[in-house]
């Protein structure tokens, strides 16, 4: 006799999956993006911290640069002030200041800002900027 379609066993049916696999297969990728989304979080902090970092080295190259102008011109050094007024401090499009002055400022990159302390120059050495 031929075996009709509703006796068959439905555990021996391989037109799909058991609801156990796709349990599993969920899960794993549950799993996986969770580790996936911490990564990218901890990866955007980095970032907005290395690029501050970027920006106090990048102050201080133009600090050092502006000094040393004015170290070997016929000007010379003659105060700080002069000094930070020909510092050139537009560090692009994604970085802004906000009350920027000789003493330091506050610097937005994106959605985040950080405050700098500048300690003024001297003849004998350039101003520096640091994160508070």
């Amino acid at each position: 006799m031929k075996e009709s379609r509703l006796d068959k066993n439905p555990t021996k049916n391989s037109n799909g999956f058991t609801l156990i696999e796709v349990v599993a297969v969920l899960t794993i990728i549950g799993i996986l993006a969770s580790i996936t989304a911490r990564r990218v979080i901890a990866l955007e902090t980095t970032a907005v911290q290395q690029s501050f970092q970027w920006a106090v080295s990048e102050l201080n190259t133009r600090e050092v640069l502006t000094w040393s102008v004015f170290k070997i011109s016929n000007a010379n050094w003659v105060d700080d002030l002069q000094l930070y007024a020909g510092t050139d401090y537009d560090l692009g499009p994604d970085h802004t200041w906000d009350a920027k002055s000789a003493g330091g400022g506050t610097l937005h990159f994106k959605d985040h800002q950080i405050a700098l302390q500048r300690s003024p120059s001297t003849s004998s050495k350039p101003g520096a900027w640091s994160m508070k």
